[in-house]
């Protein structure tokens, strides 16, 4: 229902600023090529995840389990240093737009 715009720069500082300041989303799913995701958790996954929740938003991975809890239940020593995930970075009101998305699509495929 709402209008969005698709903003790209390329660069994940950047996106991120852009969605701060001008409001939506930023996404990095997973993918066929990358089934584990392409951001690295430690060094950025969790890192935006807790900039967002301080401006009162959410960084959940794609089935919307929150980032920052994710990353405290994980034993560091026995996990990759660069382990990868995906990343949805929004406001707790468009995280649920987010999310009735997703499963209408996971929905279409079975």
């Amino acid at each position: 229902s709402k209008k969005y715009n698709q903003r790209w720069v390329g660069c994940m500082v950047a996106d991120c600023h852009q969605t701060i300041i001008r409001g939506g989303f930023f996404m990095y799913l997973t993918t066929l090529m990358r089934p584990k995701g392409k951001l690295r958790l430690f060094y950025e996954a969790v890192p935006f995840s807790f900039i967002f929740s301080k401006l009162g938003g959410v960084g959940v991975d794609e089935n919307h389990k929150d980032i920052i809890e994710l990353a405290k239940t994980i034993e560091i020593t026995k996990t990759p240093l660069h382990r990868t995930t995906s990343l949805i970075l929004a406001s707790k009101k468009d995280q649920q737009e987010i999310k009735t998305y997703i499963k209408s699509i996971q929905d279409e495929k079975t």
